[in-house]
C-alpha cells in the first residue's frame, strides 16, 4: 500500500519558500532543505528531479502566482483609477508579509541561478511598471510622467525591501508605501 504523502504540494512549496527566504538559494543546502521539510533527499529528488534548482523554480512559480494575485491583479482593471493603485499597495503589504519582508525575486536574481530566473523576473517587473503606468495615466497623469512615476515607485518598493532586510524591520517598506501614495496624491 502506498504511503500517504506527508505534505500537500502547497505546504511543501511554502516550507521550501521559507528556507530560501532565510538562507537564499546559494546559502541553503540540500541537507537543510531535507531537515526543514522532514523529507529525505531521495523524496525531495522524487518531487524535484533536478534538485535544488527545480525547488527554486517551483517556489518562484508559486510566488509568481501569489504576486500576480496580490499586486498585479488590482492593476489589471482598466478604469479602476486611484482605487486600483491603492489596492496594489494593499497587495504589496499583504504579499511582502512578516516583520522583515523578503523579496524572493531579489533573492534569486542575486544568486547563482540569476541567468535562469532573470528573464522571468525581468518580465514580471516590467509588467508591474507597465500596469502601474497605465493606471496612473487613467487618473490623469501624463503618459511620460506616468511611466517615470511607475518606475520610481517600483524602485522605491524594491529598495525598501532591501533596507528592510538590512535593518531587520518592516518600517522601510511601510515608509516607501506611504511616500509613494503621497507622491501619487493617493494617500
Amino acid at each position: 500500500m502506498p504511503r500517504k504523502p506527508q505534505y500537500r504540494r502547497s505546504e511543501l512549496l511554502s516550507t521550501l519558500s521559507q528556507a530560501f527566504r532565510l538562507d537564499g538559494f546559494d546559502g541553503v543546502s540540500l541537507n537543510s532543505l531535507s531537515a526543514q521539510t522532514g523529507l529525505s533527499k531521495a523524496s525531495l529528488y522524487h518531487h524535484f528531479p533536478n534538485g535544488k534548482l527545480d525547488m527554486a523554480l517551483s517556489v518562484l512559480a508559486d510566488e509568481g502566482r501569489l504576486f500576480q494575485k496580490a499586486v498585479l491583479a488590482p492593476l489589471q482593471r482598466p478604469g479602476g483609477g486611484g482605487a486600483s493603485v491603492r489596492h496594489m499597495f494593499d497587495g504589496v503589504r499583504a504579499y511582502y508579509r512578516g516583520d522583515v519582508p523578503v523579496c524572493m525575486m531579489n533573492l534569486f536574481i542575486h544568486s547563482s541561478i540569476a541567468s535562469v530566473v532573470g528573464p522571468q523576473i525581468q518580465a514580471t517587473v516590467k509588467r508591474w511598471e507597465e500596469l502601474l503606468a497605465e493606471r496612473l495615466y487613467d487618473i490623469g497623469i501624463a503618459e511620460e510622467k506616468s511611466r517615470r512615476l511607475a518606475t520610481v515607485t517600483v524602485c522605491d518598493i524594491q529598495g525598501a525591501l532591501i533596507l528592510s532586510r538590512v535593518f531587520g524591520q518592516r518600517e522601510p517598506l511601510e515608509q516607501a508605501i506611504k511616500t509613494s501614495l503621497e507622491r501619487l496624491s493617493l494617500g
